[in-house]
């Protein structure tokens, strides 16, 4: 057995017995089914969920730099001479994310865990830290010097590119992702719903653009997995589009209800946009055969562009113009993606034109000429972690991850054939002590999720009580998203206050490490339902069981929150309010 795994029926300690018992015990550890690995491997150090966007050639056509957040490692390697030329270790759970180059031979890496970009240059290898915010996700590097740094807090930081001094930092919104520099100012992803921020020079927003339904009748967009660059003043942006029509929780497989092209109730699409036509974007086209689209890029000529399914183990590469014609390209894809042999596909470039594929278990990077780079390492492979990220059918074709992007929810209000709308769940910070899990508190523990959800809805194969127990392990170890700072303490604080004052109840329910008391109760929002945790409720919007609520502030509505068994907030002034949502912003 390698350092740094375990069989985890063998593994003995609080942990594994704690999880055994929510699972409602192993039964004797029977086989695993024919068609599933005898050996079930959990990682001592869970590797973290899947990002994408972790790798990048250089300007000179011939180094590449790969992120490697398994390990809080940089790798560079030469394409040319197909050689490792550095391996730069990071800090323990830094993991390592979005790479950009700029000015030439200068890199700077996000540092999604480590709150900080690291910038080295190529020659030196000399790594220094910049901190920017609790969460650093995408970066672009400005012309000017600069490199903007979205983050998932809603800081967006302008940092100077040879010395890392901080020359702006904005508050826009939560849940920023990728940044693309164009001619009028900048292009800000939003992450879980799609959507994208246009700011102009001055960092001002003036536009917040919705992506357009284009052939996809009875859909929303969701999830923004990748946004980059393409040309001066336009983007491409790799996203998934979620299905609007009721959703069968009773019908065998009913996540595979088709809304378009086959498939299931989540399909990949990529789309268009550009600063000339700010009132439209073209329509997104289908991208077939690649589940959970977690990078994209473009050749230098623009003339291809290639895309990473993690969830399918495939490549998707063709023309660009198939795509960005005036009618967006087919609703329905014809071109078939390409399957990885070995390892999980997680982000993708080009040399020139040759396609670059860094994949995971085992770490390397894949050539379009056949050559394969190993980027050695040691193994972290985790069952739970594979189970989470590969499709359960391909007749379905979405995954765990589908809905639950990084481990967390994709902001999407579902509509259920038997239950009506049900906002997706964040799996993050323990849920396992959580249990009963689901809005209504119908599922015991994690097997019976796993039963009603990834073999009944979701199609795929009953496991074993051992590789149930390896998710289990898995999802217990994703991190809430970290908080930022508030901006007023002084009102953080009073309504800290008002939110543990027996007059007012919130912590009533809300109460221990979690930030809840795992009962059901009704509290005047027309059911009995779980007490969610509150920890990291600012990065969940929409809220509630229903998403009526968009912002934390309209959760105290009486339209939508329920009434004073919610908390005795209906005499509270508006300032009150304020301040209790500043609070709450910051658990």
């Amino acid at each position: 057995m390698k350092h740094g795994e375990f069989r985890i029926w063998a593994q003995s300690g609080a942990i594994v017995a704690a999880i055994g018992a929510a699972l409602g015990g192993c039964g004797g550890e029977p086989a695993a089914p024919a068609d599933q690995p005898e050996i079930t491997t959990s990682a001592s150090r869970p590797p973290p969920p899947i990002s994408g966007g972790t790798l990048l050639v250089l300007a000179d056509g011939r180094t590449a730099v790969a992120a490697d957040p398994d390990r809080d490692r940089i790798v560079l390697a030469d394409l040319a001479s197909k050689t490792i030329l550095a391996e730069m270790p990071l800090e323990a759970l830094d993991e390592p994310g979005r790479v950009v180059e700029g000015p030439p031979g200068r890199v700077h890496v996000a540092l999604r865990r480590g709150g900080a970009v690291a910038s080295f240059n190529v020659k030196e290898k000399q790594i220094t830290r910049t901190p920017v915010c609790p969460a650093p996700r995408g970066m672009a590097y400005d012309a000017g010097n600069v490199i903007h740094v979205a983050c998932a807090g809603g800081e967006l930081v302008t940092l100077a590119a040879d010395t890392g001094a901080v020359t702006r930092s904005l508050k826009l919104e939560p849940d920023l992702r990728d940044v693309v520099v164009t001619p009028n100012g900048l292009f800000v992803s939003l992450f879980r719903t799609a959507k994208v921020l246009e700011l102009d020079t001055t960092g001002t927003v003036i536009m917040k653009r919705t992506l357009e339904d284009g052939f996809f009748f009875g859909s929303a967009p969701a999830v923004a997995w990748r946004m980059i660059p393409f040309g001066s003043d336009e983007a491409m942006l790799v996203h998934q589009r979620h299905s609007q029509q009721t959703v069968s929780t009773q019908t065998p497989e009913g996540y595979g209800n088709d809304f378009g092209c086959g498939g299931g109730i989540v399909r990949s699409a990529v789309t268009f946009l550009s600063t000339q036509y700010p009132d439209s974007a073209i329509p997104n086209a289908s991208i077939e055969d690649t589940a959970l689209p977690v990078d994209v890029a473009v050749s230098p000529d623009k003339s291809r562009f290639a895309i990473v399914g993690a969830g399918s183990n495939t490549v998707h590469e063709t023309a660009t113009d198939l795509y960005r014609g005036s009618s967006g390209g087919d609703f329905c894809s014809t071109h078939i993606a390409t399957p990885i042999a070995e390892g999980q596909p997680i982000a993708v470039a080009f040399a020139g034109s040759m396609r670059v594929v860094q994949t995971r278990e085992p770490s390397r990077l894949v050539l379009g000429d056949g050559a394969v780079l190993e980027l050695e390492g040691e193994s972290v492979l985790d069952t739970g972690h594979e189970l989470f990220h590969r499709t359960t059918t391909p007749a379905i074709g979405m995954a765990c991850a589908s809905c639950h992007p990084e481990g967390r929810d994709d902001a999407f209000v579902w509509s259920f054939d038997t239950v009506g709308k049900r906002r997706t769940q964040s799996l993050a910070g323990g849920v396992l002590a959580t249990a009963p899990l689901h809005w209504d508190g119908t599922l015991p523990g994690f097997d019976s999720l796993m039963g009603e959800v990834f073999t009944g809805r979701m199609g795929g194969p009953s496991q074993s009580p051992r590789r149930v127990q390896a998710i289990a392990l898995w999802v217990d170890s994703i991190p809430f998203l970290p908080s930022s700072p508030a901006p007023d303490q002084s009102a953080a604080e009073r309504g800290k206050a008002l939110f543990e004052s027996p007059a007012v109840g919130c912590a009533t329910c809300h109460s221990g490490p979690r930030l809840t008391n795992n009962t059901s109760v009704d509290v005047g929002t027309w059911g009995v339902f779980q007490v969610p945790s509150l920890r990291g409720v600012a990065a969940r919007a929409p809220f509630m069981h229903d998403g009526c609520a968009p912002t934390l502030r309209d959760r105290f509505s009486t339209y939508c929150g329920g009434d004073d068994r919610h908390g005795v907030t209906s005499n509270l002034s508006p300032t009150d309010i304020d301040d209790l949502v500043s609070y709450l912003e910051t658990l």
